[in-house]
């Protein structure tokens, strides 16, 4: 009987421990600004303002951190960081790493402001 119960709590505790919870997610979307003649434009407008246009964006869950990033191009992009080579993520705030501004931030869809005050 004491096996039963030890298997038994040993696969539930398996079933849980699987199973990731990540509390994280981002907001996923790029847009670059242009002018049409007719004014400002963005290839992608609810990514520009995600407060009020969320509900039309993608959200990602995110083991990592959200971000921020706008390019040298001129594209800005939302997401959850995978990793890339040579970018420091370990601490949120804003700062120019290989080529691009990145802003990091670890909130449940934190990624919605566009604070590129440290563009070379």
């Amino acid at each position: 009987m004491m096996l039963r119960v030890f298997l038994y709590l040993s696969s539930v505790g398996l079933v849980f421990s699987s199973t990731s919870f990540s509390p994280l997610h981002c907001y996923d979307c790029n847009f670059k600004t242009f002018t049409d003649g007719y004014g400002l434009k963005a290839t992608h407008q609810a990514c520009v303002e995600p407060e009020k246009d969320g509900h039309l964006l993608a959200k990602v869950k995110c083991d990592t951190a959200c971000f921020n990033r706008l390019d040298e191009n001129g594209f800005v992009y939302r997401g959850c960081y995978a990793g890339n080579f040579g970018v420091d993520s370990s601490q949120d705030g804003c700062s120019f790493q290989v080529g691009a501004t990145w802003c990091f931030c670890r909130m449940y869809l934190c990624n919605t402001g566009l604070n590129f005050t440290l563009l070379p």
